[in-house]
């Protein structure tokens, strides 16, 4: 396996690329902390904000990528979510209010129903890109049933239609119609980043990064609400 190392020196307008997403026309699209780049295999293209177009990226950092199922591009910017029109690559920009104060998206999915689930720093919201209709699902103090908090981090909705959120140190079961919680698994204290994979033999698997030196992988048990955790401690080493 040989690879090749792809740096400011070849176009990128970034080194540190967190997000990457491949389109259906096969373009690499990197999410860097200073731009968009779009790679053909052979050069970068990159976009920009730029404040005298409206219709450019509306930030610098790039917070999360997205690809839904019709093939548009999302971008996860520091104000907005961002719609990338490839014909005149142009963006369109939604505004991702909670209060009066305007977040990030950090982590986008999409369920069946084409609904866009956006994982913010001030709770979930959904976004419908057909009629651009936008919901906001909080933590309520005084309802036990929304979320546990509004550090929502991931989404995910599995192969039987169930929706799962990772949200301050648990992860829960949530009904989009109704928008209560149907069950909370907890998964550890102070974590800080959250991810999940189901296979494609089903099997629903959690990664987490705690404040602690420490991480994990899981398997959640959607049966019994449970996680059955898999130890990746090193025994000649002594590390993780």
């Amino acid at each position: 396996i040989r690879f090749s190392r792809l740096s400011t020196g070849q176009g990128l307008s970034q080194t540190q690329a967190a997000e990457i997403v491949q389109d259906d026309q096969g373009f690499m699209w990197f999410g860097t902390q200073y731009g968009l780049d779009r790679y053909d295999g052979y050069e970068f293209k990159v976009f920009m904000h730029d404040p005298a177009r409206a219709s450019s990226l509306s930030c610098v950092y790039i917070h999360s990528l997205f690809k839904d199922r019709s093939g548009t591009l999302w971008v996860g910017c520091d104000q907005f979510l961002d719609r990338f029109d490839r014909v005149h690559e142009t963006f369109a920009h939604y505004r991702i209010v909670a209060g009066n104060a305007a977040t990030y998206v950090s982590q986008i999915s999409q369920d069946r129903k084409g609904i866009l689930w956006l994982a913010t720093g001030s709770g979930l919201f959904g976004l419908n890109p057909d009629t651009h209709q936008l919901v906001h699902y909080a933590h309520d103090p005084s309802n036990p049933s929304s979320l546990g908090s509004n550090n929502v981090q991931y989404t995910l909705e599995d192969r039987s239609g169930r929706f799962w959120i990772a949200d301050g140190d648990e992860v829960e079961e949530f009904d989009r119609e109704s928008g209560r919680v149907l069950s909370r698994v907890r998964l550890n204290e102070g974590i800080r980043t959250v991810s999940f994979y189901e296979d494609h033999l089903g099997v629903f698997w959690i990664t987490y990064i705690t404040s602690s030196p420490s991480s994990g992988l899981v398997v959640l048990d959607r049966s019994r609400h449970r996680l059955i955790s898999y130890s990746i401690y090193d025994q000649r080493s002594g590390r993780n």
